[in-house]
């Protein structure tokens, strides 16, 4: 008899929310391909006989055309395989079914609306939108931003052959061509002047003006500052102010100067 670990019954069935939320938020149709071909693949591993791996197969690919589809995933678990698990196991199995669906509803219907709600009300905008430079204290000069991430590195502990290739993909990754080809294609900002340049991005700028003004705004770009605190500083403390402040719940100027107490507090080891 083949045990099945509870974190990969937990990673199944949060795949299958995020399909569903995946369709609400209007994601291409073959990402419900992928998922529910990967939960086969994931089943499949865990010695599932191919005819019930096929009924999560199903729920994989109608997650994202029937949301409740998910939910349905840890009962029909149980019912189907929770006698065939250890005892130990059972239980945490068939709490998992009782419980997952009012996780997954908390999931898809209130925790993630809410970081795309703002992105989302401007769907159905009936007024202009546009985009200009942060402000700055300089007459005719920007705020400065942040600059976010990934990194390309090359470790020095790699094989040579691996680091000769490596460099070669960077400097093909870093050429003015390839920068304005994946920053028009993308909407990231080109990361070298040479790009700025090129015909291509020339031309996207041009017909997308405000993406022209982001590329402005990042010559103005700094690093974010290298704290241990810095996270907290900029959600917890700031993001604070800037929430109260548009909500009108407190006047900008007050809330930056409490912003600014609360970062030196934090800083000076006064809070926590």
């Amino acid at each position: 008899m083949r045990a099945f670990p509870l974190h990969a019954l937990l990673s199944l069935g949060a795949l299958l929310t995020l399909g569903a939320y995946a369709r609400r938020l209007g994601f291409l149709p073959e990402g419900a391909v992928l998922l529910g071909l990967g939960l086969y693949g994931a089943l499949s591993l865990y010695g599932l006989r191919f005819g019930r791996a096929y009924l999560f197969l199903l729920l994989g690919l109608l997650a994202p055309w029937f949301p409740p589809a998910p939910f349905a995933v840890p009962l029909v678990f149980a019912l189907a395989f929770g006698r065939r698990l250890p005892e130990k196991a059972q239980g945490a199995v068939y709490g998992w079914a009782l419980v997952w669906p009012a996780l997954a509803l908390l999931l898809v219907w209130h925790v993630f609306p809410a970081l795309y709600a703002f992105y989302l009300s401007l769907q159905g905008a009936r007024f202009d939108l546009g985009v200009a430079p942060l402000p700055g204290r300089a007459k005719g000069q920007p705020g400065f931003g942040l600059v976010q991430g990934t990194n390309l590195v090359v470790f020095r502990q790699a094989p040579k052959e691996e680091q000769a290739v490596a460099k070669d993909f960077l400097q093909f990754v870093l050429s003015p061509r390839a920068q304005a080809v994946f920053a028009t294609a993308t909407g990231y900002v080109p990361v070298t002047e040479g790009a700025l340049k090129d015909p291509a991005y020339q031309a996207y700028a041009a017909e997308n003006p405000d993406y022209a003004t982001i590329v402005r705004q990042s010559r103005y770009a700094k690093f974010e500052p290298a704290l241990a605190e810095w996270e907290q500083i900029r959600f917890d403390i700031l993001g604070q102010a800037i929430k109260e402040a548009v909500l009108n719940k407190a006047d900008p100027k007050a809330a930056l100067d409490k912003t600014q107490k609360l970062a030196e507090d934090l800083l000076a080891g006064k809070t926590r």
